[in-house]
């Protein structure tokens, strides 16, 4: 008796949860700007085939794996935020944004071993062999580069970039910066010379500070690549 309870149980759930009306088979793609929606599409349905224990099918509405495929989602380069959503029994919605690369962490031995950091300070993805200045180069003294890691606080980071920003609207362009365990940052000037700067002291007053010296009569000569460094902390 009792086998024939579990063989007919298993009977009942295989057939139950094959039903058309409860089995996910549309897969919708939104969002992003770069990564392919067909690719996303893809690791989806992959994390949906097969079955659990070879009788529920994984692609069954109320058992299949939200948790697989948002984190299979989420380790493709770029994608953030992703939100994995079931309509009905037969539709899956996926939305996600993508990190979108503001500056580089590069190791300090090696300028061209990098990784893209998003606006948030957070190293997403390596970045290719790239020349040029288009993208500030940042080290984080005593770490190596690594992915899907964030070698300062958020705040720190901002305050970098918004340092840089303010210090190029005043025609003093910044390419590399290499911060220390205290916060200190030491930011190379395109054409030659440093400014070693406080992270945690306010951009505007940091920058403040650069033109009231540069205002006086006894350092106005001063330019990119006739000083060796500017100490702007004190």
């Amino acid at each position: 008796m009792i086998a024939a309870f579990f063989g007919m149980l298993i009977v009942s759930v295989w057939y139950g949860t094959r039903v058309s009306a409860l089995t996910i088979n549309e897969v919708t793609v939104v969002g992003g700007e770069t990564v392919g929606h067909e690719e996303i599409e893809r690791i989806a349905r992959e994390k949906i085939s097969g079955t659990y224990l070879k009788i529920i099918p994984r692609a069954f509405a109320f058992t299949y794996p939200q948790e697989e495929v948002s984190a299979a989602i989420s380790a493709v380069p770029r994608v953030k935020d992703v939100r994995v959503i079931r309509h009905g029994g037969t539709s899956l919605y996926i939305e996600f944004s993508e990190h979108t690369p503001q500056a580089l962490w590069c190791a300090a031995e090696d300028m061209n071993n990098c990784y893209f950091f998003d606006d948030s300070g957070y190293a997403f993805s390596k970045a290719p062999g790239l020349i040029g200045g288009s993208f500030l180069r940042v080290t984080a003294i005593g770490k190596q580069p690594q992915e899907h890691t964030a070698p300062f606080s958020e705040e720190e980071y901002r305050r970098l970039i918004e340092l840089r920003d303010k210090f190029a609207a005043a025609k003093w362009f910044v390419s590399r910066a290499d911060i220390d365990t205290a916060g200190d940052a030491f930011l190379t000037i395109v054409e030659g010379g440093e400014f070693k700067v406080a992270l945690r002291q306010p951009a505007d007053e940091t920058v403040s500070n650069l033109l009231t010296v540069l205002g006086s009569q006894q350092f106005a000569h001063i330019k990119p690549g006739n000083f060796e460094y500017i100490d702007l902390r004190f």
